[in-house]
């Protein structure tokens, strides 16, 4: 810009040659008021071309920021696929950033969250509450939401609010019905009624607890038939592994493996654990049975953990985001928020409306689900999530679980096994 500004002010600040006298005069006023326009433009360029600068040193501090979080394992994920950690405010701006939350949003504190929520607390019971210093270590001090650079593409395809939609998806007991819940009661779109419900759907039309290569092949009866299912945004909720094997103990839904209450999760055959004739211990399939009477099997609980959120990693070309279980409870605000905000929507309430029983109900195969003071204290106790597995399970575990998923979501430390 400084260069061409330059060239303008060389090319008419010296005066026209001229062969009649008669117009030289006015032909230099001219010339000085070229170069005085010309000077003004280079003013203007060199002014923005320091702004482009200066805007690319802020976006370059802000990057580096986040690296910095996340080399520490406690904040921003650092991966091949990109997972964003949720960005805070840090004064500097970012066009590349959905959603700028204050510092203060992502402090853990568990006994407030438990009293907005409703939640009255005995001496007994809350002395039985993990500290914010466990669950950090265990999950880092700030949410991590995959695909948050996404948000643009998919409110770009549907440039009416009014025609988008929100939907959790989910291998089962990872909290779907949590995340339906409460961004349902706290996220509203523009132009939409205030008890319109339409938009923030129950689960994915093609059926939650389906892959995502059933989208377009199957509509499920509760809350699938006559929604289009493009102008859906698919938030999926990953679970550490570890918990969630131990919850599929307790209801296994459409999975079926060789288990019983006391010996489970059982990633092998023998119930002892011990190696078979060759030395090795032999694993326990799992075969599960989707909609469209489609029936898929896996060499374990690992296997099926590790192959239905390998399909949306890598096998789906739409927009969706990717959460944690866990965020939803100890990070519900902001992670609510920056859903929310993906789709272009903002706070129904000022107050935030938390869950504080079981999402789920009581009701056939959900009967006897947490509530949130009993899921905060036992999945954010990493004592208890090194009692579900066996020695050999771990080590198993340890090696089978895919490398990607454990590092994007921060499943990867030491505490998890």
């Amino acid at each position: 810009f400084a260069t061409m500004a330059a060239a303008l002010v060389g090319m008419y600040s010296s005066s026209p040659p001229s062969i009649d006298n008669k117009y030289h005069h006015k032909r230099r006023r001219a010339s000085i008021s070229w170069s005085h326009l010309a000077s003004r433009v280079l003013v203007v360029l060199i002014g923005v071309d320091l702004l482009l600068q200066l805007w690319l040193h802020c976006d370059l501090i802000h990057v580096r920021e986040n690296h910095q979080h996340g080399s520490g394992g406690a904040a921003a994920a650092v991966s091949v696929h990109s997972a964003l950690a949720i960005p805070i405010d840090t004064g500097e701006t970012s066009p590349r950033e959905e959603t700028l939350l204050p510092e203060k949003e992502f402090e853990i504190n568990i006994l407030d969250t438990l009293t907005k929520a409703g939640i009255r607390l005995s001496p007994e019971a809350e002395a039985m509450l993990p500290s914010s210093q466990e669950v950090q270590e265990m999950y880092g001090s700030r949410p991590v939401i995959y695909g948050l650079d996404q948000c643009e593409t998919f409110r770009n395809a549907m440039l009416k609010p009014s025609d988008r939609m929100v939907a959790p998806a989910g291998i089962f007991n990872t909290g779907t019905n949590l995340l339906s819940t409460i961004v349902r009661r706290n996220c509203k779109l523009p132009d939409t009624d205030d008890d319109e419900v339409w938009h923030m759907r129950f689960q994915a039309p093609w059926g939650k607890h389906n892959p995502p290569s059933f989208r377009y092949k199957n509509v499920a009866p509760q809350g699938g038939v006559g929604i289009n299912q493009t102008n859906v945004l698919p938030v999926v909720v990953i679970r550490d592994p570890i918990s969630w094997m131990y919850s599929m103990c307790g209801h296994p839904y459409a999975a079926n493996w060789k288990h019983s209450k006391e010996i489970c999760p059982k990633l092998f055959v023998s119930d002892n654990h011990s190696p078979n004739n060759h030395g090795t211990p032999k694993l326990n399939p799992v075969r599960v049975r989707y909609a469209m009477d489609v029936s898929r099997s896996y060499e374990s609980l690992v296997g099926l953990w590790n192959e239905w959120y390998r399909e949306w990693m890598e096998e789906v070309d739409f927009p969706f985001l990717m959460m944690r279980f866990e965020d939803l409870l100890f990070h519900p605000v902001p992670v609510v928020r920056s859903i929310c905000n993906c789709v272009g929507g903002f706070p129904k309430q000022t107050e935030f409306w938390y869950n504080a029983n079981s999402a789920k109900g009581e009701i056939g195969p959900h009967t006897g689900g947490s509530g949130l003071f009993q899921s905060i204290v036992r999945y954010g106790n990493s004592t208890f999530r090194k009692t579900v597995l066996s020695p050999t399970e771990k080590v198993y575990a340890k090696s089978a679980l895919r490398k990607d998923l454990m590092t994007i979501f921060q499943y990867d430390t030491e505490l998890h096994f």
